[in-house]
């Protein structure tokens, strides 16, 4: 069983830190992932080392058996509220009624061999022996340590040193518009519509978004009526193939598909000569505004909204 018990961990250690390592924002919208994944990683590769060395294994099938059950209890409540992947083994597609059953085949094996073998066990007293022992240990322990400690460098965002205002999170551009309010407007130079001058009002979306679908036509509609901003939208890439937009008043662009940005859309910037007057994900000037009414008198709603990150597939950390 200790076999079975620690390639299944390495390999579900390995594929999760692989799928982690190539996709950092995978675990963006939820911070709880973000700080507890590569945590879990690390403890399962060295578990999993650990119980393929055969040291210690009567003690340590104790702590594989408590192990287990956690995880099947967690493919059991993904599987019961219809989650289609459990995300125990990365990349890899597995529904949670498969994962469950096999934590808890594990399981009775595992309890199977408590009762049958025994717990006491025989050591080998020999220096060359206990020499290798301490080695095996070490290495079960440092390898998960520089994994994790990877995997946490990779995925925490950074400062971009060409541009402050951006952070990256591996090859990502992390935006966060409601930290740019009294600053100069970071993407002047990587929207293809001109923002520089005058007030603004600038919806970035996403074709493939619901809420952004909805929210584009309202901001035609207000590009229509008389109101002291002009409304500009901003497709995120990937674009829209076909197109960007229906024809409106309003101005269209594009962001800059030369990098990868992350940011949660849709999200509504006023401007005013270049300069970030508000940000926020809960569109204030639709509200405002009322639209479907003229409107003559200014705007005034500067108010940041609290941000969530993009919904992302979330990957489970259990077995």
């Amino acid at each position: 069983m200790r076999w079975i018990v620690g390639l299944l961990l390495v390999a579900a250690a390995l594929l999760k830190g692989l799928d982690l390592y190539l996709h950092p924002a995978s675990v963006l919208a939820d911070s709880t992932s973000q700080h507890l994944l590569p945590l879990l990683i690390g403890c399962e590769l060295g578990l999993g080392l650990w119980a393929i060395t055969d040291l210690h294994w009567n003690r340590l099938r104790v702590v594989a058996i408590l192990l287990f059950a956690s995880f099947a209890s967690y493919s059991l409540w993904l599987a019961l509220h219809g989650a289609v992947s459990c995300g125990c083994f990365g990349p890899l597609k597995i529904h949670p009624w498969w994962t469950f059953f096999l934590d808890f085949t594990v399981i009775a094996g595992l309890l199977g061999e408590y009762f049958t073998t025994g717990r006491k066990e025989k050591y080998d007293a020999s220096s060359t022996v206990l020499a290798a022992n301490r080695l095996s240990l070490i290495f079960c322990l440092l390898l998960p340590i520089a994994i994790t400690a990877t995997l946490v460098w990779r995925i925490v965002p950074q400062a971009n040193s060409s541009q402050e205002a951006f952070q990256t999170v591996g090859d990502l551009v992390l935006l966060q518009p409601e930290n740019w309010v009294g600053q100069k407007f970071p993407l002047l130079s990587h929207i293809s519509t001109d923002l520089s001058h005058g007030n603004w009002v600038l919806l970035l979306h996403r074709h493939d978004c619901p809420k952004c679908q909805e929210a584009v036509p309202k901001y035609e509609r207000l590009a229509e009526l008389a109101t002291p901003y002009q409304i500009a939208l901003a497709e995120v890439p990937p674009y829209n193939s076909s197109k960007v937009t229906h024809a409106s008043a309003c101005q269209t662009g594009r962001l800059s598909g030369q990098r990868e940005w992350f940011v949660e859309t849709p999200v509504e910037i006023q401007l005013e000569d270049g300069v970030v007057a508000s940000a926020s994900t809960e569109l204030p000037f639709l509200t405002v505004s009322h639209v479907g009414q003229d409107r003559t008198g200014p705007v005034h709603s500067h108010t940041v909204g609290t941000t969530d990150q993009l919904p992302l597939n979330s990957r489970g950390p259990a077995l």
